[in-house]
């Protein structure tokens, strides 16, 4: 009886450990996971306004869909993109409209603050869509 009793006794010790071992190991799987996991893009479906210089200053819209851009003023399309993002890199290509930048890749770092995306320049192949981008960002719609 008393064998039986330190039977049970190490068996419920060694459930207990196995139970803690595999919620340790179901918490580790989840944690590493979620690092793996694509974020959700934050800019898709959304819409910005602020100023192009194009290259004279113009009131435009910012209209990001799924993976593309379109840069509007009035209803008159300036620009569509493709574009995805990295992290906090945004990586635009042109595929229509009036700038010469036509299939040049650009690179650029975005931030939101405060209803506001700001854009700076990490590298763009075409040289003058980097200046065409206000500092003063674009206030979300």
């Amino acid at each position: 009886m008393f064998t039986l009793t330190i039977k049970q006794s190490v068996m419920n010790a060694y459930k207990k450990t196995t139970v803690a071992q595999l919620v340790i190991t179901f918490i580790f799987a989840i944690v590493c996971l979620s690092w793996q996991m694509p974020v959700a893009n934050e800019l898709a479906n959304t819409k910005w306004k602020g100023t192009v210089f194009a290259p004279n200053p113009i009131e435009s819209v910012f209209d990001f869909k799924n993976d593309t851009l379109k840069v509007s003023s009035g209803n008159q399309i300036i620009e569509t993109m493709s574009f995805q993002t990295k992290g906090d890199t945004l990586v635009i290509k042109k595929l229509s409209g009036g700038s010469p930048c036509s299939g040049q890749v650009g690179r650029y770092k975005y931030a939101i603050k405060s209803n506001v995306l700001t854009l700076a320049v990490i590298q763009d192949a075409c040289e003058v869509r980097p200046s065409s981008f206000s500092s003063d960002g674009y206030k979300k719609q």
